[in-house]
């Protein structure tokens, strides 16, 4: 497992989960479940079957943090231990993780956010990559409407 595998897990549950704390500690669950995962496979893994098992364990743990995450709310995020730009506007992105719907929002996060491919996302969710393909392009427009809406606010 490499450092960029355990920094797309982290990012996955920073964007994904918007609270720290939380996102730390899923990350850690996702990163032993891989170890084991790789252990078994005599660390002969390739970096597609990598990204189909981050998204298939990001997604089952995910399921598990993110009842605990929306019943406290977002959480303010520091900037010391994730670092995006320091002129990133969050704004649009909470809007977003607060409305859309969640299979579009991890499917935009797997895509966008962490650059992987539709194939690895459709291996990793057991979906076509059609229906991948869909739900990144409506998560998309629903994130461009709510930038938007932020921008009208200003």
């Amino acid at each position: 497992m490499s450092a960029a595998d355990i920094r797309s897990i982290a990012l996955f549950f920073y964007f994904s989960l918007m609270n720290e704390k939380l996102a730390q500690s899923a990350s850690s669950k996702v990163v032993h479940q891989l170890k084991i995962f790789l252990k078994k496979r005599h660390d002969q893994v390739s970096k597609f079957e990598m990204h189909a098992k981050v998204v298939e364990l990001t997604q089952e743990h995910w399921s598990r943090f993110q009842t605990t995450a929306k019943r406290q709310g977002v959480v303010a995020l520091s900037r010391s231990l994730w670092s995006p730009p320091k002129q990133t506007d969050l704004g649009p992105w909470r809007q977003f993780y607060k409305e859309s719907d969640s299979k579009e929002f991890l499917s935009v996060i797997w895509s966008r956010i962490l650059g992987y491919e539709d194939q690895e996302i459709a291996s990793g969710l057991r979906l076509s990559e059609g229906t991948v393909r869909h739900r990144v392009s409506r998560g998309l427009r629903h994130l461009g409407s709510m930038y938007r809406l932020d921008r009208l606010d200003e």
